[in-house]
């Protein structure tokens, strides 16, 4: 299981031979935003011109090469080879449209060596440049953060999902995987899978807590006062942050569900003659130093949840 942030690179950049160029969209393609660790997806146009399938590494370490692609990071001390995950055509073309054409999505780990000052860097100081059979092509801004948190699920500890057919209880311990929550001690080679010791995160992240119906992420609010310290202040900590054993840029992060509001509303399909839909009634949110992301989960508003 790998999953990643995707990216859609907007406009061209100047490549330094013809076999790579970057483009299409309409929104600005750089910089990308980027942490150590991070998995992400991005999209070349000009290179596996005779690929008719993905191509995903087989296993651990991730290689440097799929189909004769491969990806380099430049950055102030040097350049080094970045893991790959897959590589896969996607062609553009629909029926009834007079042209199409077709580009690559490569779904790489960047490396956790990424240079990032301990915070945010601006752009231009790294990059990623694609290569083909040797041939270097174009290139990619980066601008390093030490985290660029990006939420994939929350499930229960056991891993089976949440709705609102089974919530989950308040005192329940879950697990929030995610990727791009940066460098961790003890360090793991990138591309490696982590070990059964689970590094955890050099980066100290906060929760927070929203009992709004369908809330959108958000790093600006904090849970309600309804229970004292030390005990609330407890629950906005992850009990664990770090990698998941096995898997390479994986992270996962353990915590307690706090407890109810009054007057929080249950996960339902339908509320009131007005049809509201209640899709969460808890929204988590992982809140890092330089980036924020979070989901939306259900817990059992019932007496003695």
């Amino acid at each position: 299981m790998f999953s990643t942030v995707f990216l859609m690179f907007t406009s061209s950049v100047a490549a330094q031979t013809s076999n790579t160029i970057f483009g299409g969209g309409y929104s600005a393609p750089v910089p990308v935003y980027v942490a150590p660790g991070n998995i992400i997806s991005f999209y070349a146009h000009g290179v596996g011109g005779k690929l008719s399938g993905r191509v995903s590494a087989t296993g651990f370490p991730l290689p440097t090469v799929l189909a004769g692609i491969s990806v380099t990071l430049s950055q102030l001390g040097g350049t080094a080879p970045v893991p790959m995950l897959s590589v896969r055509p996607i062609s553009t073309c629909v029926i009834l449209l007079p042209s199409c054409g077709s580009y690559v999505e490569l779904t790489v780990q960047i490396p956790f060596g990424l240079y990032t000052d301990g915070g945010t860097l601006p752009p231009g100081v790294a990059f990623l440049t694609v290569s083909e059979n040797g041939v270097a092509g174009g290139a990619i801004e980066l601008a390093p953060e030490a985290s660029r948190v990006h939420v994939i699920a929350i499930t229960r500890a056991d891993g089976s999902v949440i709705n609102f057919e089974r919530p989950v209880h308040v005192g329940e311990q879950l697990v929030m995987y995610a990727v791009g929550l940066g460098t961790t001690t003890p360090s793991v080679p990138t591309g490696e899978a982590t070990p059964n010791s689970a590094p955890r995160t050099t980066q100290s992240f906060q929760l927070n807590f929203d009992y709004r119906p369908n809330a959108p992420p958000s790093g600006n609010y904090v849970y309600p006062g309804t229970c004292p310290s030390p005990v609330c202040d407890a629950i906005q900590h992850p009990v664990f942050a770090g990698l998941t054993p096995g898997f390479a840029g994986l992270y996962q992060v353990n915590f307690v569900v706090p407890p109810l509001p009054t007057d929080t509303p249950a996960c339902n399909y339908y509320v009131g003659p007005a049809g509201f839909q209640v899709n969460s009634n808890l929204t988590v949110t992982l809140v890092g130093r330089t980036s924020i992301d979070g989901a939306g989960i259900c817990v059992d508003t019932s007496a003695g949840s």
